[in-house]
């Protein structure tokens, strides 16, 4: 049986294409990951910060306005990070945002913009010396985390 060189050149060129298929595929899925691990820690952190101010909240611990502030402030920062990881759409394996995230992206977003704001007011509302207004700022926080799990979070 005789290759001709038309052959080996259609051979040659749809090898590459499923080379070049399988790398794209591959790397879609490692930025799926790497946004998924992005995600997971950022929202780690969000979780530990929330929960010393929660505490304060909840009467848990003695409210210390000092440490107040600084967990809040944290959590305003990561806010700010927060959506870094979600500007590759899809998800892992034991990630629990929903595929709603990148089908109303838009939806998505000014919830994620709600939860900036809201913590940005929970930063002053801490500075400002009242505890009263600031355990009500944290209140403001939660109704916008709520707000998101709803809908794009798996339990």
């Amino acid at each position: 049986m005789e290759i001709s060189k038309k052959n080996v050149l259609i051979t040659a060129v749809t090898l590459c294409a499923a080379i070049s298929a399988s790398t794209i595929a591959f790397a879609a899925d490692e930025a799926q990951e790497k946004a998924a691990e992005y995600r997971q820690s950022t929202f780690t952190m969000v979780g530990h910060h929330s929960g010393v101010l929660g505490a304060m909240v909840k009467g848990k611990v003695d409210f210390d306005a000092a440490i107040y502030t600084k967990n809040a402030e944290a959590l305003a920062a990561l806010t700010m990070l927060a959506p870094t990881g979600f500007e590759v759409e899809g998800t892992s394996d034991d990630s629990r945002a929903k595929a709603a995230i990148w089908e109303d992206k838009e939806d998505f977003d000014e919830k994620m913009k709600a939860f900036q704001v809201a913590s940005a007011a929970l930063v002053e509302a801490s500075k400002s010396g009242d505890e009263k207004t600031a355990k009500a700022a944290y209140g403001d926080v939660g109704k916008t985390c709520k707000g998101c799990h709803t809908e794009y979070r798996s339990k």
